[in-house]
């Protein structure tokens, strides 16, 4: 408690310090600037764009769009206006202060951030699992659940919507948690005043450098999105290199103000991401750099070339029925080295391509008002896999694995929404079939071959009641379903080939209970309490003869409470506070391992507390400092719950200074993150064999840059 009091008494006086001496940053900041460049400098800037009003937040991941105090889900919105200030190196710079929301590993490339939405996706060894990722209305998870950061633009982010909870009504399989993004576009900037262009660059700690170029045009009915982006560091531990080249082209066109369309082409080229392992305590504790011994054996590694084309088509039929459609496909090419000497080198070939489409009617009458929306959604996953064995003799690598694995996924839902005026009721219901086939084209140890089907109905309803003065209450009832991704299917520790086709889909039950408030346009808050009950919880864990490569079961049961509560204030002065705070209680149940009875056992890699506190100060002047707080309650490493994590304070500064020169709206930043210089990891390897279950985070560390508008 103690070194909680001084975390406090030292973050509080620092923003008082930095409060204090902005004038002379502020000064500093504008001779850089006058060092390169002469033309007149005006520096007031508008910052009423910085604050949203919140009557006019709209929330459309719930697949009917309505005001975010009348949702009767647990959804948080993010609108992105301070990004300029981030690294933006991890989606986790904006995921961080939302409640319920746990991200890791931001350090660890080729394993890719981890992100849990209530315990869902925590059982991710790399990618995310369990929670759906969507960009610009177009699914970035696969149908067997499987999503990846690496192809999502940070830069270009403008919202993020976030429903907590289990949504399969909505979007069927791996919807534990849904995180819809939105990038730059007509819709959320105005072009029609002007082209977006703007340069950026950053470099900071451990050789990281980062460049970014933007341009975006309106040329009448049609808009034009262009990016690229490129990234390269050292990394914090040994042997965490890793560089990465991103491209983004977007076209939208109006038909009409009826009909819309859109494409959008992304490319993602990494051609080295190293692998630095997990370390047991003695190690992370005496050199938290290094890497595993075994990964700088191995030389383990990946690399990754994947690009996405896809298309978006809207048309309002007239003033009360819109029709939406998506189509897209994606191929994806991965090369990984693994840190053991059986199966380690895999080869993936993958091909991901799908289309849904949607009707939406609405009937007014009076006060009341219905929705009605139904759609489908199809998608089929090709992954071309190969293993090899290490080569030890300076020969051929032996192929050991050599089959197709496909994932196709039909799903149909209907969605219904009646707005009694103050009261609003919603419900639907979606049902999914999932067909996984596998063709085992090496059959010299056996044929491995064989199909299995999962079929499933998801019912949710919710209801969402407003009150006086701006407040609301909410409730609902919410089923959820997660398969196995293919890649733990074919991870099969009980033999050489062939998928584990024992393991089964999880399947949730969530019941919630919140309430809602904006007051005056200058509080937004949400208060939830939970209860989840899930049959068949995927876990990992890794065998004795292959450490390092994650294996996966069913245990019997888990049950997840919890509260999760945030508020955003906007205080006088330019100040805004935003403080949330999640208390998780994620229990096994019923689960016996290996003779062993765990049922009771705290669910592994999932802290029960968490603090977050972000403090904004944006002056008139263009200075700019944005403080970020967060606590991390100690959590277990394995299902025994005999090895801990223990709890950690992280402090990260921002600071930057935005003036007009011209035209040009120029803003050089400096960040520091880990003020406090805590230990701390970055990452956890749930049921890790040998113990190797931590990855450290870095101590202090620093980045600055310039970014230029215009």
């Amino acid at each position: 408690m103690k070194t909680y009091y001084l975390f406090v008494h030292l973050n509080t006086l620092l923003f008082i310090k930095v409060l204090e001496t902005y004038r002379t940053i502020r000064y500093l900041s504008l001779l850089l600037i006058l060092l390169g460049m002469s033309p007149a400098i005006s520096a007031q800037l508008d910052t009423s764009g910085l604050w949203v009003n919140i009557d006019s937040i709209q929330i459309s991941a719930t697949r009917i769009s309505k005001a975010w105090l009348r949702s009767s889900k647990s959804v948080s919105e993010l609108n992105l206006h301070s990004k300029e200030m981030q690294p933006q190196l991890s989606l986790k710079e904006q995921l961080q202060g939302i409640p319920g929301v746990f991200a890791m590993n931001t350090m660890n490339s080729a394993q890719d951030l981890r992100i849990s939405v209530r315990g869902f996706g925590a059982r991710s060894a790399f990618g995310v699992r369990g929670v759906k990722l969507i960009v610009d209305g177009v699914p970035e998870t696969t149908p067997d659940g499987q999503g990846q950061m690496d192809g999502i633009p940070l830069s270009l982010l403008r919202k993020i919507e976030l429903i907590r909870g289990p949504a399969s009504t909505q979007y069927g399989n791996a919807s534990g948690g849904v995180i819809q993004m939105s990038t730059l576009s007509s819709k959320n900037y105005n072009l029609l005043a002007g082209p977006f262009a703007e340069a950026r660059m950053m470099v900071g700690s451990f050789r990281t450098a980062q460049l970014q170029a933007t341009y975006a045009q309106n040329f009448g009915s049609t808009t034009s999105v262009g990016h690229l982006a490129y990234l390269t560091s050292k990394g914090y531990r040994d042997h965490s290199h890793n560089s990465q080249l991103t491209g983004v082209a977007k076209v939208e066109h109006d038909f009409s103000k009826f009909s819309k369309i859109n494409f959008t082409a992304a490319l993602v080229a990494s051609p080295l991401a190293e692998d630095p392992g997990g370390l047991n305590f003695d190690q992370s504790a005496s050199r938290p750099t290094a890497a595993r011994a075994a990964n700088l054996d191995f030389d383990s590694r990946e690399s990754v070339y994947q690009y996405k084309l896809s298309s978006a088509y809207s048309f309002q039929v007239d003033a009360h029925k819109t029709f939406n459609a998506y189509g897209f496909y994606l191929n994806r090419k991965y090369d990984g080295y693994l840190p053991f000497l059986r199966s380690s080198i895999v080869d993936l070939d993958r091909k991901f391509f799908g289309q849904g489409a949607s009707y939406t009617v609405v009937k007014n009458a009076g006060d009341y008002k219905q929705t009605l929306k139904y759609g489908y959604d199809v998608s089929t996953q090709l992954d071309d896999r190969l293993r090899s064995d290490v080569d030890t003799l300076g020969g051929q690598n032996l192929v050991t694995t050599d089959q197709r694995e496909s994932y196709k996924n039909v799903g149909a839902y209907v969605m219904l929404e009646l707005n009694l005026g103050d009261l609003l009721v919603n419900g639907g219901l979606r049902f999914d079939h999932n067909s996984i086939m596998l063709d085992d084209r090496y059959s010299f140890d056996g044929n491995g071959s064989g199909t299995k089907d999962f079929s499933v109905f998801n019912p949710s309803l919710g209801l969402n009641y407003l009150l006086p003065g701006g407040a609301a209450i909410f409730a609902n009832y919410s089923t959820g379903f997660d398969t196995p991704v293919l890649s733990e299917l074919s991870n099969n520790p009980n033999g050489p080939f062939g998928l584990n086709f024992s393991l089964e889909p999880q399947e949730s039950l969530n019941l919630e209970l919140g309430a809602k408030i904006k007051f005056d346009d200058r509080i937004k808050a949400q208060v939830v309490i939970f209860r989840i009950n899930t049959d068949d919880e995927l876990i990992p864990f890794e065998i004795d003869t292959l450490p390092g490569r994650n294996f996966y079961r069913n245990v019997g049961k888990t049950k997840r409470s919890g509260l999760e509560a945030e508020i955003q204030v906007r205080l006088p002065q330019n100040l805004t506070a935003k403080f949330s705070y999640t208390y998780s209680n994620f229990k096994l149940d019923d689960y016996v391992r290996e003779g062993i009875d765990l049922s009771g056992k705290e669910f592994p890699g999932i802290p029960p507390h968490r603090v977050f506190l972000n403090l904004k100060y944006f002056h008139n002047s263009g200075f700019n400092v944005i403080l970020d707080n967060q606590y991390v309650g100690s959590l277990y490493t394995n299902d025994q719950n005999t090895v801990s994590d223990p709890g950690y304070f992280l402090s990260d500064l921002r600071l930057s200074y935005a003036l007009m020169v011209e035209d040009y709206k120029i803003q050089p930043f400096l960040g520091i993150n880990n003020l406090l210089n805590t230990s701390y990891n970055d990452n956890i390897r749930i049921n890790a064999f040998g113990g190797r279950y931590f990855e450290p985070g870095p101590k202090i560390n620093f980045f600055g840059g310039v970014s230029v508008r215009f």
